[in-house]
C-alpha cells in the first residue's frame, strides 16, 4: 500500500487533474488540488486599511472607532505579512535619521520601494523574496506560526483565515475537521527530531508498535502523522499533516496557480508555514537552467544544486543525497541540520522549460517535528 502522499513531480500532474483518486489509507480518498472558489477581496494592505477606516466611521462612539481601527490594523497586517518589511524599515530609518531632516525623506522613500519589491509581481519568473532570513512567497510570509479559526461546518465559507490574496477556506475546513489533512513531500526518520535523537531504532519501532515482519506498514500516529516502515531498507519515515491556501488574485500573470501549505496543529489551532508552490502557465517557456540560477541568486551565497531521484532540480545549502522510495528528499532534519530553506524547479514534458517552482521552509518543518516529538514522549511513548 502506497502512502497517501504526493511526490514533487505528481504535484504538477494533480494540479491539472484535481479529481484524481490516489491509493488510499483508511479514511483518505483524494488529494485536493482545487483552485480557490472566490477571489480575495483585499487586494493590498492599503485597500484593507481603507476598508477598515470606512467601517470605523459608521461607529458613533470615538472610543469604539479607535478600538475597531486597532483591531482592524492588526488583521490587515496578518493578511498582508510583507507589510512588516515596510514598518520595520520605517522604524529603523526614523531611529537612524531622526536628526537628519534632509535624508529622512529619502530613507522613507527607499523603504517604500523595498516594500513594493516584496509584493507579489505576477509577471516575474520567481514568486518569492528573501530578506534577512525572512521568506515571502507571493507576498505571504513563510516564517511565523499563525492562528487559525476552525470552520464551523462544511458550508462555512468565511474569509477569517484568508491572508494576502490567498483563499484559506480549505485551511479552516481542515482545522474544523471537515476535510482530511494531506501528507506531503519531506519525510524524516523520527529520530531526526531532537527529543527522539537518543532513541534506538528498536525502541522507536516498539514504541510505535510497528509490525516489522511486514514488507511495508503504514500507520497514522497522532503526533508523527503518517509513519511508514519499509522492511527492505529497514527504514521508518514520518510525514506530517498539512493543509493549504490558494492564490485568488485576479491577475496571475505567468502562473496557472499558486498554493501555500501549512503544517497543522489541531490541538493548538496553529498553522506552521511549510512550503509554497507556483505552477507556470503553458507556453511561458522559462528555461529550467535559467530558473535554477535565479533561485540560487534569490536565496543568497553558498547554495548548491542537486538532482532528486524523481528528476527534480534542488537548490540547497548542501548536496542532497538521501531520498525516500518515491524520490523525494528524506531526513532533511537529521543532525547536523544543514538546511533551513530548499528551493526546487520541475521541468515540463519537454525537459527544457519549467513546469513549477517550489520553496520550502525546512527550518519550520524541523522545529515542528521537535515540538510534536516532545509531545509524543510526554504522552508515554515508551
Amino acid at each position: 500500500m502506497m502512502r497517501m502522499q504526493i511526490t514533487m513531480i505528481t504535484l504538477a500532474i494533480l494540479w491539472l487533474f484535481c479529481s484524481l483518486a490516489t491509493p488510499s489509507l483508511a479514511q483518505k480518498s483524494k488529494i485536493r488540488q482545487e483552485k480557490p472558489t472566490r477571489t480575495s477581496s483585499n487586494k493590498s494592505y492599503r485597500s484593507c486599511r481603507k476598508a477598515a477606516v470606512a467601517e470605523a466611521k459608521k461607529l458613533k462612539s470615538k472610543r469604539h472607532q479607535v478600538r475597531f481601527l486597532k483591531q482592524a490594523a492588526s488583521r490587515c497586517r496578518e493578511r498582508h505579512p510583507a507589510v512588516s518589511i515596510l514598518t520595520d524599515c520605517k522604524r529603523n530609518a526614523i531611529r537612524a535619521y531622526k536628526d537628519d531632516r534632509d535624508y529622512l525623506p529619502v530613507a522613507l522613500k527607499e523603504c517604500k520601494e523595498k516594500y513594493q519589491s516584496f509584493l507579489f509581481q505576477p509577471d516575474e519568473s520567481l514568486p518569492f523574496r528573501v530578506d534577512e532570513g525572512r521568506i515571502f512567497f507571493a507576498g505571504v510570509g513563510l516564517n511565523s506560526n499563525r492562528e487559525v479559526k476552525p470552520s464551523s461546518s462544511k458550508e462555512d465559507k468565511s474569509d477569517n483565515n484568508d491572508i494576502g490574496n490567498f483563499d484559506c477556506e480549505s485551511l479552516g475546513q481542515t482545522f474544523g475537521r471537515h476535510l482530511d489533512p494531506q501528507f506531503l513531500l519531506f519525510g524524516n526518520d523520527p529520530r531526526s527530531y531532537i527529543p527522539l535523537k537518543q532513541t534506538s531504532k528498536r525502541s522507536l519501532l516498539r514504541g510505535l508498535k510497528v509490525q516489522t515482519k511486514k514488507k511495508m506498514e503504514v500507520q497514522v500516529n497522532p503526533y508523527l502523522g503518517q509513519v511508514y516502515w519499509h522492511r527492505q531498507s529497514k527504514s521508518v519515515t514520518n510525514y506530517f499533516p498539512s493543509a493549504s491556501c490558494s492564490y485568488g488574485g485576479e491577475n496571475q500573470g505567468l502562473y496557472d496557480g499558486i498554493k501555500i501549505y501549512y503544517l497543522i496543529d489541531l490541538e493548538k489551532n496553529m498553522a506552521t508555514p511549510y512550503f509554497g508552490i507556483a505552477f507556470y502557465r503553458k507556453g511561458t517557456n522559462i528555461p529550467v537552467s535559467q530558473l535554477i540560477e535565479e533561485v540560487k541568486t534569490k536565496l543568497g551565497e553558498g547554495y548548491v544544486t542537486s538532482k532528486s531521484k524523481s528528476g527534480l532540480d534542488l537548490v540547497a545549502k548542501a548536496e542532497i543525497k538521501r531520498f525516500d522510495h518515491e524520490g523525494d528528499p528524506r531526513n532533511l532534519c537529521q543532525f547536523p541540520r544543514k538546511h533551513r530553506v530548499i528551493g526546487a524547479v520541475a521541468a515540463d514534458d519537454s525537459g527544457q522549460f519549467a513546469a513549477y517552482t517550489l520553496l520550502s521552509n525546512i527550518g519550520n518543518l524541523c522545529k515542528y517535528g521537535d515540538r510534536f516529538a516532545s509531545r509524543l514522549l510526554k504522552k508515554g511513548f515508551n
